[in-house]
């Protein structure tokens, strides 16, 4: 799959400084298949971070990148993945390295309590920030309370702390504006 066929759904990174062992790791021929994912974590235990390839994640999971009605093709999760094969001079992404899942844009732009998702918005017209934290544990606090109707009014009132107006669209965009 070309990387400049996938949206960008985050406006930045979180995690900037921890890009260079990815991008080395990708000029290095590294593909980040879930083998190679769990294989650094083992080898690497107690550096899981967040975001990184210092443990993409605690189970290894791959590119997620969601296919909507009309076909566009947006990331769900693994920006960090993406800019470190942009900047690393690749320009595909490996079958063995994503996911793609079939969804609505009506489905993205509504709160699912069951899966904690607690941050809808439309892909084609909004991204989001690169850190929604603080809002997501105020809404996810809220739905622990049991505070089901303050939770979605917190939601739809403030959806500012988690994404704007769409400004960037690929993830050549993305890694310019680190």
């Amino acid at each position: 799959m070309k990387i400049d066929d996938l949206i960008v759904t985050q406006e930045t990174l979180t995690e900037v400084k921890q890009l260079q062992e990815m991008v080395d790791f990708v000029k290095a021929n590294g593909f980040f298949t879930k083998e190679e994912i769990a294989s650094y974590n083992a080898n690497n235990e107690g550096s899981v971070k967040r975001g990184s390839f210092k443990g993409v994640s605690e189970h290894p999971k791959l590119i997620s990148i969601t296919e909507f009605e009309d076909g566009s093709r947006f990331v769900h999760d693994g920006h960090h993945r993406l800019s470190s094969i942009h900047i690393g001079g690749r320009d595909f992404l490996r079958e063995d390295e994503f996911n793609v899942y079939k969804m609505c844009y009506q489905d993205y732009d509504t709160i699912n309590f069951d899966k904690k998702f607690v941050t809808p918005f439309v892909p084609s017209h909004e991204i989001r920030l690169a850190d929604f934290s603080d809002f997501k544990n105020i809404a996810v606090k809220l739905i622990k309370e049991n505070k089901i109707n303050e939770a979605i009014y917190f939601i739809r009132n403030n959806k500012g702390m988690y994404c704007k107006k769409r400004s960037i669209f690929k993830i050549g965009e993305l890694v310019k504006g680190m």
